[in-house]
């Protein structure tokens, strides 16, 4: 049984989106807890995410890439 590349590719971009979602949701709860100053806070907005988003999108296809293949492992030996 093959690995379905665009389902993987689609399962990593909503993977990535969700990700993005939950911590928008969360990020007022996440800076209280860090405690960090308003000019700490405006401080890491002036930079640049372009790199971490990159890395969670890569981590993000990797998680389901690798799933797809213990799923398929999983169905060859039911």
């Amino acid at each position: 049984m093959k690995i379905n590349y665009p389902a993987v590719l689609v399962a990593g971009i909503l993977h990535w989106i969700l990700g993005a979602v939950w911590y928008g949701i969360f990020t007022n709860k996440f800076v209280e807890l860090m405690a960090w100053t308003p000019q700490q806070l405006s401080e890491i907005e002036s930079q640049s995410h372009t790199k971490e988003y990159v890395l969670a999108f890569l981590s993000s296809l990797v998680l389901v890439y690798v799933l797809a293949h213990f799923l398929r492992i999983r169905r060859l030996v039911i």
